[in-house]
């Protein structure tokens, strides 16, 4: 939803007008809220049984940064988005980027892309004592095995 929010805003050119980025994330809730909804209505209606883990985010540490990735695929249109968000310990927004890469790449590709996109644009800007958040189990999964279950 901010994607497709931060999207418009940028190609309002029926308007002219852009709105400040803050305006946008608020903006963003109410249309996620109701996708969000849908989507129980649609899962409380089928016969398969899945567990989602429901958790609320949290500001990091004092002096910590924390970034939440993650990749979007659009099989017909060939592409795969990535994009990451950014906020300081007081949970306040920093900045957001997202990115459109040809092809269709597979879940793990796409949001390990977006993690390695990330942390190219956290050291470009100079930005350290960053917590990474993403949504795929896979990933985090593969990166603990890497590290001997530490990440």
């Amino acid at each position: 939803m901010l994607v497709w929010v931060l999207w418009s805003n940028r190609n309002n050119v029926w308007n002219d007008s852009k709105e400040p980025g803050r305006s946008l994330g608020f903006k963003t809730r109410p249309l996620w809220n109701e996708w969000h909804g849908v989507q129980q209505v649609q899962q409380a209606s089928t016969s398969i049984e899945q567990q989602q883990q429901q958790t609320v985010w949290q500001k990091p540490p004092l002096g910590w940064y924390k970034c939440n990735v993650d990749a979007g695929f659009h099989k017909d249109l060939n592409k795969t988005s990535v994009g990451w968000c950014l906020h300081d310990h007081m949970g306040l927004f920093v900045t957001t980027v997202t990115a459109w890469i040809e092809g269709n790449y597979s879940i793990i590709e796409g949001e390990s892309t977006a993690l390695l996109e990330a942390l190219k644009d956290m050291k470009q800007r100079g930005i350290s004592h960053v917590i990474f958040e993403s949504d795929s189990k896979s990933v985090v999964d593969a990166i603990q095995h890497l590290h001997g279950g530490r990440v």
